[in-house]
């Protein structure tokens, strides 16, 4: 499965955005159609396109973050759910941008 960045409205008329996973760019948007979304954009997001830091390396999730969800991953996984759906689970209740692409670059 691949990570798609998305853009997209709600019932309210409101511009949400975020990252889904998902076989293809029709499938995300079907995906998206279902949780009562309509897409305006869904760009796969690639890895040579990720944020570089001035020390030429990837930005970071903070140690504090990556514990969190790391936890969150091992209850998940530790109450049955399947590793794949433990990270999409994971990925839809991500707080921040940073965290939801770092887990999703993991679910692909």
């Amino acid at each position: 499965m691949a990570a798609f960045d998305y853009s997209a409205y709600d019932k309210a008329g409101k511009k949400v955005s975020g990252v889904i996973t998902a076989d293809s760019e029709r499938h995300a948007r079907r995906l998206l159609k279902e949780k009562s979304l309509l897409p305006s954009a869904v760009k796969e997001v690639s890895t040579t396109s990720k944020a570089v830091n001035s020390g030429g390396r990837e930005a970071r999730v903070n140690n504090f973050d990556l514990s969190l969800l790391l936890q969150q991953q091992a209850i998940l996984i530790q109450s049955g759910l399947p590793l794949e759906d433990a990270l999409r689970m994971t990925i839809e209740q991500a707080e921040t941008e940073k965290q939801r692409r770092m887990l999703a670059e993991l679910a692909q």
